[in-house]
């Protein structure tokens, strides 16, 4: 810890150059809205001072200047009281400053020793008189105080004093500070840890394979104890762990950080409640600078605020640990415990209905039931905060003040506030307190250890008491007004009002808080409400408390907007189409809200109706907005299901209106008959439905009896609806699907077809399904009879998922399955006529087409079929090949169906058939693409130099894409040994000359590396397939063997790949760093990567393509990382190369930094070589709530401590500075942003 002493005395041994260096970056952190900064008493690369009047100077942001004059121990006595008066002359002189007095604000005096009161009278004499003001005084002691109580960082840069504010803190140690804080209104975290147990296992687990892990859950329900239970069992296994957590205190965090965790010790770190931890940027930017894994990060958030949080870290891979509120079980055996001991049922059942599982609540509850002993003592929350609240202040007498209870409800808004700036003064003149009174009053809380007050901010440091005191203060006494608040904040703080207003919502009665703050709301609504964007930035945050004005607003806005129509209705969407807000139409968004709410749900779904009539591209996320929003609530069962009711009747209505509204009526149909379902515990409640399931009935008989309706206009969607609710195992439901039964059968009778396959599909797979749960109708046998076709007879034929009756899982040995089902195939479909294979392919066909059916492993029976057929008569057997082949070329199936390369070579082993098929290629119009797969499969023994001809013709003239693999060329070798190289002249050549594409396997340019010499033609052909394809030699096997060749193809690819600028996809999609494989790859990659300097992209700012040549793990790590030391040392003059050199070690080779740097610095202290790298990581996305600046400051932090390590003195003082400034430069821009995010207006 930095004594003041020690201070002091590092302060009385500065020279002038390190004195004044300390005093200017003193006082721009003093000062640090000034718009301007110059040094005039110092030479910027000498690191020498020089003199100038005044030494520095500032300007502000009025215009007027501060005047800073440094003076060290070396004038003593009556030289220094001479040598400050003859500072104060100077900066006086306006022949030497060119400044009027006028524009001077101040005049500030550093000096490293103290005076007596006598002398500074007289040094302040002449500023005085001319001025009227006095000078600033900054001696010994009160820069050592400044410096020890507000810019400890000062320390550690300029008198290298070892940095620690207290802010990291051992576990036991937080706890301590935890549970005797200054509220005390938490559960105590040093009792015993209960419950939790399948989440204290899920999260030592994820401590095992997750650096960061997340826990949320609402307030009180264990999250730190969890936290700190995972923590303490971990480390009990895990000894070479150590374990800390973060106290904040409102100063920087980095100098803790760095000194904590820099080093190679493995550690866990916990931050609690981390939304409400203002330098967690600090953390993060910390975290990604270290080079190794030797750091976890365990996080608790509240559940409303997981989603922020989970944006400020969607850079960091992370898991998060959900966990609910407790039930009664675990309630009651906490606060039966000491020191609670409720043991009263009466009692425990009270506490943990009001608790609503939030266990801090519930402690809450029993220490003030212990105390009164009196049980209406728990009727309100609020009651029970404010009974709490008084056990420990109503001695102190405080809060007979109103100011103090309104710098409280200030502080519960805000959560942390600082201390001594703009900021604070901005706030008090809002509440129309005066800036000076709050601040005494913060002292006055701090010194009844009611806030926090440390580093020049004030908090309040416990959740609970923070939400009590904005609800006693805005809502309940109405100390402070909450629509002032909304004026004043509401655009610049709209995250604080959720961390306020949602809790207390929450809290303290949902009805009477909504009633209270709503004038306020409506007041702030009428002056922003006809501002389109601020408008709906409000209404999403105050939608529940203003629902009949948002209605409204949504209505007008709905009713003005023009009509915009598509002429294709889209009723379905993807799983991710709507998840994000960007990809959702506001209009729609905002009113997906209400349809959560029974008083308001009918309003939001003709709004949402309306809207989409006029804009019907968005019917596809009405759907999905109905669909998200109609699964059962509580709310749901006790109203009977109303919402529902409501749905159903009104979409019945809206479908008699046109086609838009019908198409979401089976849209939503499908949904709704999915959920809408009951069952019974036994016979006798089956007797007797109550409220719900009679509700649920009536509402399912409508919609089948409006789907029947309306049939007879749309039957392909209605059929569409009943197919896909109507089969009995879907969920397994007896009851329901019994119940659809009464009202399908007659459908079923008077609609339905036998002669349709359709049809008869859905009535035999309805049938077939009833099965599983073990349900038979009278009806079924009849139906079973009627509805037979010949198609479905097909369908389960070819359904390679079931054989007579018996799905394939029946089955116990899968082999006994396909034998038995190739065997039926086998039997039924090996065809006597060209007749009955056409009737086949004609049944067949109709199948596939159908979208409803998806069969898997048809290319299984494709190869049966042919197969039995080829064997039995192998003309039938050909005609069945060229019938599938034109299936196969019609490509409408919605099932995996293709014609295998095995049965290709079946039908060519056939000699006979070989010629024939030629011929009917052209002759039955196949697509071209047969007459390659037919050259490929013939035999090597069949093959004659007419074959050889055919493939050199087709291949030069075959119009269709098409791929090559070299097992299907190679067989060609023994009459054509060029093949190869012939085949790949053609290729090389078309690809040039034509717009198709030719695809080569892998295997196929490896084996011509091996087979001839023409190494040209070779790289020409990889460049062409690396173009082609994404996937094409991912392994680099390929490169490799022409690299073995010609290394020199390195730099020719390279230069290929830059032009085409094709080079993120040949670095993500290639294996380049199997260069490291060659012998002698150092020279060539020396003349790449000065390629890639020369045309080095101006707006480059991370991960060059070079990254690629030492990405893979499987990399020569050690000869690729010495390759790299070498290179910085042998090019550290030309600032491109070692730019890109120190961007390959920043993506992959993090490890390495410390040691580059190191060489780097000894090769090279030239200042401006030095400014022209980017050191840090070049970070360039952010989560939206990060502070930039803290996260860059925190990287240039760990820059600056390793320029000193290397301890070289005066070589690396400008580099040591220039750094510095980088650091200061970044923290000042922090605090820009922190403010600009504070006070935006």
């Amino acid at each position: 810890m930095i004594q003041l002493s020690s201070i002091k005395e590092r302060l009385k041994n500065l020279n002038d150059t390190e004195f004044q260096e300390l005093c200017d970056s003193f006082l721009s952190l003093r000062n640090r809205d000034y718009k301007a900064y110059s040094r005039n008493g110092a030479h910027e690369i000498k690191q020498k001072t020089t003199k100038g009047t005044p030494d520095s100077f500032i300007q502000m942001p009025n215009g007027l200047y501060l005047f800073v004059e440094s003076t060290t121990t070396e004038h003593k006595g009556k030289r220094l009281l001479n040598k400050l008066k003859d500072d104060i002359s100077g900066c006086l002189n306006t022949d030497k400053t060119d400044i009027p007095i006028n524009k001077i604000q101040e005049i500030i005096l550093c000096y490293n020793s103290n005076l007596r009161a006598v002398e500074i009278e007289e040094i302040n004499k002449e500023a005085f008189e001319v001025m009227e003001k006095l000078p600033m005084h900054y001696s010994l002691d009160a820069l050592a105080n400044e410096i020890f109580f507000h810019h400890k960082n000062i320390a550690s840069d300029y008198l290298n004093l070892p940095l620690d504010t207290g802010q990291v803190v051992s576990l036991e140690k937080f706890v301590e500070e935890y549970d005797n804080g200054k509220q005390k209104l938490a559960t105590p975290l040093a009792g015993l840890f209960l419950h939790r147990d399948e989440e204290l296992k899920n999260l030592k687990s994820k401590l095992f394979t997750d650096d960061i892990i997340i826990i949320s859950g609402p307030a009180g329900v264990g999250k730190s104890k969890l936290a700190l239970q995972s923590i303490h069992e971990f480390i009990q296994s895990n000894l070479d762990y150590n374990a800390f957590a973060i106290s904040p205190k409102g100063a920087d965090l980095i100098g803790d950080l760095g000194a904590y965790f820099n080093g190679d010790d493995n550690s866990i770190l916990l931050v609690d409640d981390v939304n409400r931890v203002d330098k967690f940027d600090q953390i993060l930017g910390f975290y990604k600078s270290l080079n190794h894994n030797n750091l976890k990060l365990i996080l608790t958030v509240r559940d409303y605020a997981l989603d922020n949080v989970s944006e400020w870290l969607y850079l960091y891979k992370n898991s998060i640990v959900k966990i609910n509120g407790f039930n009664f079980e675990e309630i009651k055996t906490i606060i039966e415990k000491e020191p609670f001991g409720i043991l009263n049922g009466t009692y425990q059942y009270k506490i943990y209905d009001l608790a609503k599982g939030n266990a801090r609540l519930a402690v809450m509850m029993a220490m003030i039931a212990r105390k009164t002993n009196n049980l209406d003592s728990l009727n309100n929350v609020a009651d029970l905060f404010e009974q709490y609240f008084e056990t420990f202040v109503s001695d102190q007498g405080a809060f007979k003040d109103k100011i103090v209870l309104k710098a409280l409800g200030i502080l519960s808004f805000f959560y942390t506030l600082p201390y001594n700036n703009q900021v604070l003064d901005s706030v008090a003149n809002a509440f129309s307190i005066p800036a000076d009174k709050l601040r005494e009053t913060f002292d006055r809380l701090h010194n009844l250890d009611l806030i926090e007050l440390n580093y020049e901010h004030v908090r309040i440091g416990e959740q609970n008491l923070s939400t009590y005191l904005f609800y006693k203060v805005f809502v309940k006494d109405k100390l402070l007004s909450f629509e002032a608040l909304c004026h004043n904040y509401f655009e610049q703080q709209e995250y604080r009002f959720k961390d306020t207003v949602y809790p207390m919502h929450q809290n303290f009665g949902k009805e009477f808080i909504s009633k209270e703050i709503k004038p306020a709301l409506i007041s702030y609504w009428s002056t922003i409400k006809s501002d389109n964007e601020k408008a709906f930035r409000f209404l999403k945050f105050a939608w529940e408390f203003l629902p009949d004005e948002t209605l409204i607003y949504l209505e007008e806005q709905i009713s003005s907007i023009n009509t915009s129509e598509n002429k294709e209705l889209t009723t379905t969407y993807e799983t991710n189409d709507f998840t994000s807000n960007s990809s959702r139409e506001k209009h729609l968004n905002l009113l997906s809200n209400f349809l959560k709410k029974p008083t308001f749900f009918l309003d939001a779904l003709e709004l949402s109706f309306l809207f989409v009539k006029q804009n019907n591209q968005h019917l596809s996320q009405l759907i999905y907005n109905i669909d998200s929003n109609i699964i059962f609530t509580e709310e749901d069962y006790i109203d009977h299901f109303k919402r529902h009711s409501q749905l159903v009747d009104f979409l019945i209505d809206e479908a008699k209106n046109g086609k838009l509204e019908a198409l979401a009526f089976f849209a939503i149909s499908r949904k709704l008959l999915k959920s809408l379902r009951w069952s019974y515990e036994n016979k006798k409640e089956a007797k007797k439905d109550d409220l719900n399931i009679a509700s649920v009935k009536k509402s399912r008989i409508k919609i089948l009896e409006t789907l029947f309706t309306l049939y007879k206009n749309y039957p392909e969607e209605t059929f569409s609806v009943v197919l896909n609710f109507s089969m009995a195992g879907d969920n397994n439901n007896k009851y329901t699907f019994a119940f659809d039964l009464v009202y399908l059968i007659p459908w079923i009778d008077k609609n339905m077809k036998a002669k349709s396959f359709r049809h008869c599909y859905y009535i035999q797979e309805m049938i077939r399904s009833s099965r599983e749960i073990k349900y038979s109708n009278p009806d079924f046998k009849r139906l079973k009879t009627t509805f037979k076709h010949p198609t479905y007879n097909l369908f389960e034929l070819v359904n390679w998922d079931r054989r007579r009756g018996k799905e394939e899982y029946d089955f116990e040995d899968y082999d006994e399955f396909e034998k038995l089902k190739t065997s039926d195939i086998a039997k039924k479909l090996t065809f006597k006529s060209k007749k009955e294979l056409n009737l086949f392919i004609k049944q067949y066909y109709k199948i596939l087409e159908w979208k409803e059916v998806n069969m898997y492993s048809q290319y299984n029976v494709c190869d049966k079929v042919i197969e039995a057929n080829l064997k039995a008569n192998s003309e039938i057997g050909l005609l069945t090949f060229i019938e599938l082949a034109k299936l196969q070329d019609i490509n409408k199936s919605n099932s995996d169906f293709y014609i295998s390369r095995k049965s290709i070579d079946n039908l060519t082993s056939y000699p006979e058939l070989r010629e024939k098929f030629w011929k009917a290629i052209r002759l039955k119009k196949l697509n071209e693409i047969w007459k390659l797969e037919l050259l490929f499969s013939l035999p090597p023994q069949a093959i004659t130099k007419k074959h050889i001809n055919r493939l050199f013709i087709v291949l030069n003239t075959i119009k269709v894409n098409f791929g090559i693999r070299i097992e299907r060329v190679e067989k060609y070798e023994t009459i054509e040994p060029e093949i190869l190289f012939k085949t790949l002249q053609i290729v090389v050549k078309r690809l040039e000359t034509e717009n198709i594409k030719i695809w080569l396997w892998n295997e196929f340019l490896i084996s011509a590396v091996n087979s001839f010499d023409n190494i040209n033609l070779i790289k020409k052909a990889y460049i062409q397939q690396d173009q082609l394809t994404n996937s094409f030699d991912y392994s680099g096997k390929g490169l490799l063997n022409i690299l073995e060749k010609d290394n020199s193809f390195l730099l020719q690819y390279t230069k290929v790949i830059f032009e085409k600028n094709t080079r993120e996809r040949a670095k993500d999609h290639k294996e380049l760093s199997v260069i490291w494989k060659l012998p002698r790859v150092e020279n060539i990659l020396d003349e790449v990567i000065e390629y890639m300097a020369d045309n080095l992209d101006i707006f480059f700012i991370s991960e060059h393509f070079a990254n690629a040549f030492f990405q893979s793990p499987n990399a020569n790590t050690e000869r690729a990382n010495n390759y790299l030391l070498r290179f910085i040392e042998k090019y550290n003059k030309q600032p491109k190369m070692i730019l890109i050199a120190f961007d390959i070690i920043h993506c992959n080779k993090k490890e390495l930094f410390n040691k580059a740097f190191e060489i780097y610095i000894h090769s090279n202290q030239e200042l401006n070589c030095f400014k022209s790298i980017k050191w840090t990581d070049n970070q360039i996305t952010f989560p939206g709530d990060a502070i930039v600046g803290a996260i860059r400051a925190t990287k240039w932090e760990k820059i600056l401590k390793l320029v000193i390590d290397m301890k070289l003195g005066t070589k690396t003082r400008a580099i040591r500075n220039y750094v510095k400034s980088r650091r200061d430069s970044e923290l000042l821009y922090a605090e820009h942003e922190k403010r600009r995010k504070f006070l935006r207006n």
